[in-house]
């Protein structure tokens, strides 16, 4: 269902632009950057999924989302309050330059200020020299490349999800493997260096990428690059710290069973990132974790698709109104903390709502003496489920 969600999320944010400067919504920079920590976290997830029992999933999932919550909502405060401020000096701003009638005359605010403005003869321009030219051009050129949807990009994050796939594909898992590996016997091996190699490769790649941003963003300071409100810093500081919060998201993705989103999107408001940015960016990345951990729940053969196919509806009915809803009520009221709200009022109560569920088949599983511990065993190919 959250795959369903995320490809309409997708579909409809693709064709948006930023709202301060001419570009793509859809920052792929930063998805090209944490999606592959994201996606290696989805494959330790799944496994510990299958092992986990039930209660200790459910209670992992009340505090991860409580957390979050509070998180998202107290950056939601925090960006009202903001907004506010920005409106009373503008507000401010626009008064100050009202008539303003004294005795017989009538003169502006800061008509002084301006008149002797105008005795000051402009000087000479002083011609551009060689450096600053460089600079300006180098300018132009990023901004002139950060105008289009690089499809280089996101046939990039593409192939890192087909070396998953196929990784997956060649492990197999509970449902049994397209080349008889089971992880119990001789040749689990296979299967164990198959669940790492993804995680190695997703790692050095977003790394790498990480470098390359952080080289970037220093580049930019260095020419006077104008930086639009709410773009991501990509210090070095920064580029070390926050993919290994996406890997996390990608765990709780696989082992929750959520969209990563869920996680990635609070850390990308903590980065200083723009609600709608953010907010397109984190749906953008739940469309490749909740695809692979699909995938992999697939190949565990713990997926029900009844289940899945109705809510895979249900989900995407409520995305296309929910896109089409939050869009309407920003731009009549104009505040973006509106986004930041129901994120974090959406995690809030399901996390409030998981509890009450987890409590029910907690009781259910001890009256009918189900195991409650770890189960590892449900890992191999020819177990008895009990």
């Amino acid at each position: 269902m959250i795959l369903a969600a995320a490809i309409v999320s997708f579909a409809v944010n693709v064709r948006k632009r930023h709202p301060h400067v001419d570009r793509p919504l859809l920052d792929l920079d930063c998805s090209l950057f944490l999606v592959p920590m994201t996606l290696a976290g989805t494959v330790p997830g799944t496994i510990l999924n299958v092992v986990f029992p039930t209660w200790l999933i459910g209670v992992l999932l009340v505090v991860v989302l409580g957390i979050t919550a509070y998180r998202t909502l107290k950056k939601g405060v925090k960006t009202l309050k903001k907004e506010r401020a920005d409106s009373a000096k503008k507000k401010a701003s626009a008064t100050s330059m009202y008539p303003s009638n004294d005795g017989d005359g009538t003169e502006l605010v800061g008509a002084e200020e301006a008149a002797d403005e105008e005795d000051v003869e402009p000087e000479e321009e002083e011609e551009e020299d060689e450096l600053e030219k460089g600079h300006r051009l180098l300018r132009e050129q990023m901004m002139e490349e950060e105008k289009k949807f690089s499809m280089k990009k996101f046939a990039a994050m593409w192939g890192m999800w087909i070396v998953l796939g196929i990784s997956a594909i060649i492990r197999g898992g509970h449902g049994g493997s397209l080349f008889g590996i089971d992880p119990c016997s001789d040749n689990g091996w296979v299967f164990y260096t198959f669940a790492i190699f993804p995680v190695v490769f997703c790692t050095a790649v977003c790394m790498l990428y990480g470098r390359h941003l952080s080289r970037r963003y220093s580049l930019k300071q260095k020419i006077g690059y104008k930086f639009a409100e709410g773009d991501f810093q990509w210090t070095t500081k920064n580029t070390l710290v926050y993919p290994w919060m996406a890997m996390l998201g990608g765990i709780f993705a696989g082992l929750l069973g959520i969209g990563g989103g869920m996680v990635i999107g609070p850390v990308l408001l903590e980065l200083g990132g723009h609600p709608q940015v953010s907010s397109a960016v984190s749906a953008f990345t739940i469309l490749f974790t909740a695809s692979a951990t699909t995938l992999q729940f697939i190949l565990l053969g713990v997926l029900e698709y009844d289940y899945a196919v109705y809510y895979a509806i249900t989900c995407a009915i409520a995305a296309v109104v929910g896109q089409k809803a939050v869009g309407v009520v920003i731009k009549k009221y104009k505040k973006v903390s509106i986004i930041v709200f129901c994120l974090g009022g959406v995690i809030g109560v399901s996390a409030v709502l998981i509890a009450g569920i987890d409590v029910g088949q907690t009781i259910d599983d001890i009256a009918n003496n189900r195991s409650m511990g770890f189960q590892a065993e449900k890992m191999c190919v020819n177990a008895t489920l009990a």
